[in-house]
């Protein structure tokens, strides 16, 4: 199957990210994204490289991640982190937000962290086009902090906001989506 935008698998990325994958599992992702037209396949930073050999032929992109699933890395170490998957070869990044900034309210950090690895992954990016989602852990937040995530996430630069790595007791909910959208607008 191509990867027609038109289909809706080409909107998806597929992921293996949970700490016991091995090549197996890391080979099984990229075959159901070739045969489906998966957008991207994420894989750990240390899987890249084999994810970019098994979809290179396919029309499948590959992304990573950065200070996941905890993001409570310094800035610097996720900015790093994001950096070196871009230099191998990731055209997407996925960060996981300070969820204990946001907790105390200290937007400006918050904000500091996601434009530090917006950056970083940008430069390393040079002339490809780079794409990075922020991922706030929703179920860990209140209300008023998930909107004032958001806000940060888009003040920061970044391309999406997300709402769970799935690993903290909660996943995507329509509302959450929906709050989420009203607060950053149709971009």
């Amino acid at each position: 199957m191509n990867n027609d935008k038109s289909n809706i698998a080409g909107l998806i990325d597929h992921t293996a990210l949970h700490q016991d994958v091995d090549n197996v599992g890391i080979e099984q992702l990229c075959a159901e994204a070739l045969e489906y037209g998966f957008h991207r396949v994420f894989v750990p930073p240390s899987r890249v490289g084999l994810a970019l050999s098994l979809t290179e032929s396919g029309g499948v992109g590959v992304g990573s991640v950065a200070g996941f699933p905890l993001g409570y890395e310094l800035a610097q170490t996720k900015a790093v982190e994001a950096a070196e998957v871009i230099k191998a070869g990731a055209l997407d990044v996925d960060m996981v937000a300070n969820i204990g900034l946001i907790k105390d309210g200290r937007w400006a950090e918050v904000v500091a962290e996601i434009t530090a690895v917006c950056a970083a992954a940008r430069l390393a990016g040079g002339r490809k086009s780079v794409t990075v989602k922020v991922i706030i852990e929703t179920c860990l937040l209140t209300e008023a902090e998930k909107v004032k995530a958001a806000k940060a996430v888009k003040e920061a630069g970044a391309d999406f906001v997300k709402t769970s790595t799935g690993l903290a007791g909660g996943g995507a909910t329509v509302e959450d989506v929906a709050l989420l959208r009203k607060a950053v607008g149709p971009n």
